[in-house]
């Protein structure tokens, strides 16, 4: 905005201005708060000046500058200045607060609301006058315990949102939006990512398709385990149904898995599904089975990916138990081209399983040696196919392989020079500056002694 006023409009449904010049603050700016409700539940908090609506006859200075008016009920309204129609919108009605604490409205510090996730509360980011931006970037993000690959852009929004006058350059100005670390931001990665959202009315469709009848159809439609609306939470007859989709024909698998990877997030179902592991089991061989169709491929691999958030039982009856016949339907499917929907499960599947590999949950197997060989060439035939615009599969490959290679000097070894060059590759030709980060850590490890 033009002088030295900012508005922000933040996730958390709240506007706020700043004003740097103390001479432009309105009479009432520091005794009054606004609270403006736009929708019946959506409230936005504004510390503006309650002014006469004459101010209304006259153009606004900018575009979407905010004036808070009475009208002749005595009412506060908040209106916004639109220049393409030269007139004041209405924003909304003011309920009028008194702040317990007047003191704590003046202003002594810069006080910026940064929003990292969406839906969530914005972060508080305070600048004193005379700091370095890379320094208070450097602590803020610790403090909050937030990825370091952040630092460049809460650099570039200080020096965009504090006065030049106020800054003091601890490094020269040159250095200063270089994404230095001080600690690792990606490697290792601990959290396993799964697969959560599903098309169950879809899935009912293909089911009826292949030959599910309406009975069987209605018992899965009043089952709590895929419909909050439900509150049925006897699943005898659900457990039926699902053993019976099971044993359908390969090519008419892969829907049954959609619904079973949803419901294994349950940890109360997960025992439940135990009863019929081995049906479980045998119908994930079959769909990953040589020659596999991509639809089985892709709800088996993201039904795996949700193995691991499952007991140990599941996990080692599933994965664990057949890693040479997953990992051998992987390098066959992963030495083409493949969709996005389809990289990005496979992908995902080698992240999660490299946080096996971290925990030591593969040194103790016999075959260790070999898990490990399987394991890189499915990642080399990823590095090579995926697409040149799949920023996200390329990040999991390269978290995959900066843990699997994290505090081993045996794995360091057995990384070869081909996968070590297309992360190269990556860092060099990514934009996107968590890849970059990323890439820079796991080529740190892989060069370690």
């Amino acid at each position: 905005m033009k002088g030295t006023s900012l508005l922000t409009a933040c996730s958390d449904g709240v506007v706020r201005k700043f004003i740097l010049n103390e001479s432009l603050h309105g009479p009432r700016t520091i005794e009054v708060f606004t609270r403006l409700e736009e929708k019946e539940n959506s409230q936005i908090k504004m510390n503006l000046a309650v002014r006469d609506s004459k101010v209304l006859s006259e153009p606004g200075s900018f575009e979407g500058q905010v004036q808070v008016c009475t009208d002749e009920s005595g009412k506060s309204k908040a209106y916004i200045w639109k220049i393409a129609s030269q007139q004041w919108e209405l924003l909304g009605k003011v309920i009028t607060e008194s702040p317990k604490n007047v003191r704590n409205l003046e202003r002594t510090d810069y006080v910026f609301d940064i929003d990292v996730q969406d839906g969530v509360p914005p972060l508080k980011l305070t600048f004193r006058s005379g700091q370095d931006p890379a320094s208070v970037a450097e602590e803020w993000l610790q403090t909050n315990m937030l990825p370091f690959s952040y630092k460049e852009k809460i650099i570039e929004f200080l020096l965009q949102n504090v006065q030049e006058k106020d800054i003091s350059f601890g490094k020269k100005e040159s250095e200063i939006l270089q994404p230095l670390q001080k600690t690792a931001a990606y490697i290792p990665t601990l959290s396993h990512v799964y697969f959560d959202k599903i098309n169950f009315e879809g899935i009912l469709a293909k089911l009826t398709e292949f030959g599910l009848n309406e009975e069987k159809k209605g018992i899965l439609k009043g089952s709590s385990i895929w419909s909050s609306d439900v509150e049925n939470k006897e699943n005898a007859q659900v457990h039926a149904v699902i053993t019976e989709l099971l044993s359908m024909r390969v090519e008419y698998l892969f829907p049954t898995f959609d619904l079973i990877r949803k419901a294994i997030l349950f940890p109360e179902y997960v025992t439940e599904i135990m009863k019929y592991d081995i049906e479980l089991e045998g119908a994930f061989l079959r769909a990953i089975n040589h020659p596999a169709t991509t639809q089985n491929v892709l709800t088996a691999i993201r039904f795996a990916n949700n193995c691991f958030r499952t007991e140990e039982e599941l996990l080692e009856k599933i994965i664990f138990s057949h890693v040479k016949r997953i990992f051998s339907c992987l390098a066959s499917v992963a030495d083409q081209p493949m969709k996005p929907a389809l990289c990005i499960s496979i992908c995902t599947f080698i992240m999660n399983f490299s946080i096996s590999i971290l925990h030591g949950k593969i040194d103790k197997k016999e075959n260790w040696s070999e898990i490990y060989i399987l394991f890189l060439g499915v990642m080399l035939q990823l590095l090579r196919n995926t697409s040149a615009e799949d920023d996200g599969s390329k990040m999991r490959l390269i978290i995959a392989l900066g843990n699997f290679v994290y505090d081993s000097s045996v794995r360091r070894k057995l990384v070869s020079l081909e996968i070590q060059e297309y992360v190269i590759k990556y860092k060099e030709q990514t934009s996107g500056l968590e890849l970059q980060v990323a890439a820079e850590e796991t080529l740190n490890e892989i060069s370690k002694v």
